[in-house]
């Protein structure tokens, strides 16, 4: 048998899980702005210059918006959209780790540490914009390291179009692409120079693609930020920024009804899954010591350990000034450095035969997704915080709704409106001219059952 058949049915198996019920994402009022936005620009067949507006009054780029347009040329489906999202996510991310893997001569196995988390999942099938980011920053990082080993036109052409990319998605992506990309840079000025027409000619396609972005957000007004500033949030965003393979607050922003809190019988299951997972993740503080201790024999992992160390101090940095709370999004431009290091660790223990760290740390993963998928999927989401009634839930009912809504005591109705015409606009029928209009409310499937978020229509006339 071949060697490598139990690893590629491990991938094969965990893209499965993530692909599993694209219709129980979530949908909430920044996913639904940004479909509507996708819609209207190709109904006007034009290409918008500019996302969403940020919480702190900065335009978003329109790079979400341009992908959405066309994944929405494709189908208008939205659970489709979805599926097609989470294959491109999974396999662009896969790739470029697999390459990385390749050129470090890593042990691929960690890698099944990227696909069974709980991030990952999560961010690949939500249809919003942020999420870009993480297979952009995968892209950047293979060739930050290729770029490493051996500076080229075309690395440095990727290098700068992965961060005009990213930039035109979430300008909290420069805690990534500025500490790299100067590092990039400065390591290999000498080559830059005596390669100085090579270097402006890999620029001119980032920065044509740019330049209508940043000409209306030089035009913009940013509102100053409200928020206190948090040092403790600041060092956990910064410091922490492996817990995209962990589980401590995943479940409690998430899904609150799985956490430690909530009064559930497998609790036990899930305390067990967190402390396992946080064991392993903590792997990465050791290697990152003993790599910045041999940084300078072993230049191409110096400058990666160098850079993760810059990513931290940049990161760490822009949560202070900006006065933004560590939420997880942010990590889904810098995740895949912190990866490296963890990658690194257990590379080490496994080429040494230790594999007992590594097989609970990927069991408890990939044993709470299960979870979680499968919870999602029999309650229909739940009722607050960052999830709501589901995806295809919400679409059945929008098919549904052809007079007039005179209520609603559901959480996703109350504080998405975005969401509720996006829906309406790709989903609610025309109502015959000459028919008696019907009242409809919208209401909890089960309004007993506080752990449900399925949602149902009731009719009067």
């Amino acid at each position: 048998m071949n060697r490598n058949l139990p690893y590629f049915l491990s991938v094969a198996f965990l893209f499965a899980l993530t692909l599993i019920y694209p219709g129980d994402a979530p949908f909430l009022n920044d996913e639904g702005q940004l479909i509507l936005r996708a819609l209207n620009a190709n109904e006007a067949r034009t290409i918008p210059s500019v996302g969403l507006q940020g919480s702190v009054g900065i335009q978003y780029g329109p790079v979400a918006t341009w992908i959405y347009q066309i994944l929405l040329f494709i189908t208008h489906d939205l659970v489709w959209v979805v599926e097609i999202k989470i294959l491109l996510t999974l396999a662009i991310v896969f790739y470029s780790f697999y390459q990385i893997g390749s050129l470090l001569k890593l042990d691929r196995r960690p890698m099944l540490l990227v696909l069974a988390s709980p991030f990952l999942f999560f961010y690949a099938r939500l249809p919003w914009d942020n999420c870009f980011l993480v297979p952009l920053s995968s892209v950047f990082l293979l060739h930050f390291v290729r770029f490493s080993f051996q500076p080229s036109r075309k690395s440095l052409g990727w290098l700068l179009l992965m961060a005009s990319l990213m930039a035109q998605v979430h300008l909290m992506s420069a805690m990534l692409f500025i500490p790299l990309l100067g590092i990039s840079l400065i390591a290999s000025r000498k080559w830059i120079i005596e390669q100085w027409k090579s270097s402006l000619i890999s620029l001119l396609l980032p920065l044509s693609l740019a330049i209508p972005y940043l000409w209306e957000l030089a035009h913009s007004t940013p509102s100053s930020s409200h928020g206190r500033i948090d040092v403790g949030g600041a060092l956990l965003g910064s410091l922490f920024g492996f817990r995209f393979f962990a589980y401590p607050g995943f479940f409690e922003y998430f899904y609150p009804q799985l956490s430690l809190k909530s009064p559930s019988a497998l609790n036990w299951v899930v305390g067990i899954g967190i402390l396992v997972s946080t064991l392993g993740s903590l792997l990465f503080y050791p290697m990152l010591i003993e790599s910045f201790r041999s940084r300078k024999i072993n230049l191409v992992w110096g400058r990666i350990t160098t850079g993760l160390l810059g990513v931290m101090i940049t990161s760490g940095f822009l949560y202070l000034v900006m006065r933004i709370g560590h939420h997880p999004h942010y990590l889904n431009a810098t995740w895949g450095i912190y990866f490296l290091m963890l990658w690194k660790a257990y590379d080490h223990r496994l080429k040494a035969g230790r594999t007992l760290l590594f097989n609970l740390h990927l069991g408890s993963l990939v044993i709470l997704l299960g979870l979680f998928v499968f919870t999602v999927h029999r309650n229909g989401g739940d009722r607050v915080g960052h999830y709501g009634a589901t995806l295809a839930n919400q679409i059945a009912v929008a098919s549904s709704l052809s007079g007039k809504q005179i209520s609603s005591s559901v959480y996703n109705r109350q504080c998405c409106p975005s969401a509720s015409k996006a829906l309406a606009k790709l989903y609610a029928p025309n109502p015959p001219p000459n028919e008696r209009p019907e009242f409809q409310s919208i209401e909890y499937l089960f309004p007993d059952q506080l752990e449900t978020g399925w949602i149902t229509t009731h009719v009067s006339r």
